[in-house]
């Protein structure tokens, strides 16, 4: 079981989670990590940044993945502490299979919110990609905890118990990710635990 989940988890594990399509109004985050000190209306470079946030967004969506980390480079560059554009563009160094680049803007994503939930999942990920299983075992446990609901959270989580032979432990995780409507969860589920 464990070298099948492995296979199966470790080629399907990178699928990062980012906030391609949120702006200041549906995610305050992003006006919280753009300017601690002044509100969206009293700073320009506040507006510019999230100006380039979004444009990084909509070249992620469309695949164009080194225009998107241009883009979210220059909103870091105006904002170094900007919390999610360091999860998307890890997530688009991600999609280029630059694993160690994005370790490192999932890094300081959760550096500068501790709260930020995409950036312990995606660092989860990228650090099973880069296998270490028990650091991305360690990133899982806090997304959870941050957001108990994700059923995709705990399908990763047991595929990387499954890889450290916690037979008992994933299948655990693989019934809750199923309960909560994951059907990668449902079906390791089936698959694995009887």
């Amino acid at each position: 079981m464990k070298l099948a989940l492995f296979f199966m988890g470790i080629t399907l594990l990178y699928a990062c989670s980012d906030k391609t399509g949120d702006t200041m109004e549906t995610d305050p985050t992003i006006k919280t990590h753009l300017d601690t000190t002044k509100t969206v209306a009293e700073s320009p470079d506040t507006i510019i940044a999230l100006k380039y946030y979004n444009n990084g967004n909509t070249k992620k969506k469309s695949n164009d993945f080194k225009g998107a980390i241009a883009d979210y480079s220059k909103a870091i560059e105006i904002n170094p502490k900007y919390s999610q554009a360091y999860n998307n563009r890890g997530s688009a160094y991600g999609s280029l299979s630059d694993f160690k680049t994005a370790l490192s803007d999932f890094n300081n994503a959760v550096k500068f919110d501790s709260l930020n939930v995409d950036a312990f999942f995606n660092r989860g990920l990228v650090k099973a990609k880069l296998n270490d299983v028990r650091g991305a075992l360690k990133d899982f446990n806090r997304a959870i905890d941050l957001n108990p609901a994700a059923g995709n959270y705990y399908a990763k989580r047991g595929i990387a118990k499954s890889i450290l032979g916690d037979k008992e432990g994933s299948c655990d995780d693989f019934r809750k990710g199923a309960t909560a409507g994951n059907e990668e969860s449902e079906s390791y589920k089936k698959q694995f635990c009887k």
